[in-house]
């Protein structure tokens, strides 16, 4: 299995300390799930789609308390 994982700055996201808010996370998933749904025409209801090939998935990581967006494939 092959995978990417990437990370997303959006401008104005709101940090405590340097850090993220869970504020800033919950926009940060919303953003790339709107890139998602429009790139696959297709809902990440649980924030994750599985096809034949793979997954690709955005949600909240709650272990780093960080969102977590990436794309995993079976080599064949």
């Amino acid at each position: 299995m092959v995978s990417a994982h990437w990370g997303v700055s959006l401008p104005g996201a709101v940090t405590e300390e340097g850090w993220p808010t869970q504020q800033a996370i919950n926009q940060e998933i919303k953003f790339a799930r709107r890139i998602l749904v429009a790139m696959f025409q297709t809902e990440l209801t649980d924030g994750g789609l599985v096809f034949p090939w793979g997954t690709v998935w955005s949600r909240f990581d709650p272990k780093g308390f960080c969102a977590s967006h990436g794309v995993s494939y079976r080599q064949t």
